[in-house]
């Protein structure tokens, strides 16, 4: 699943794609905080550029964020 965040933070983001992935509300997933911490992962997006690439598991979810602000979440093996 591909996304390109706007009005929303890329956790906020994160954290929507995963659910919809899972097929369950986002109150549903275990706090994000539990996995990366969002003020940094919010820093990291917001200050580089279109090169970048991090990726990271949250809740059984390979999540992949792209410098252009794309997520890819894929069930991690």
């Amino acid at each position: 699943m591909n996304s390109q965040h706007g009005n929303e933070s890329i956790t906020q983001d994160v954290v929507r794609e995963v659910a919809a992935r899972a097929d369950v509300q986002p109150d549903e997933l275990p706090p994000l905080y539990d996995f990366i911490d969002p003020d940094a992962l919010n820093r990291v997006i917001n200050s580089t550029d279109a090169d970048l690439q991090l990726s990271f598991v949250f809740a059984g979810y390979r999540v992949t964020i792209e410098g252009d602000g794309s997520i890819r979440v894929q069930q991690d093996d």
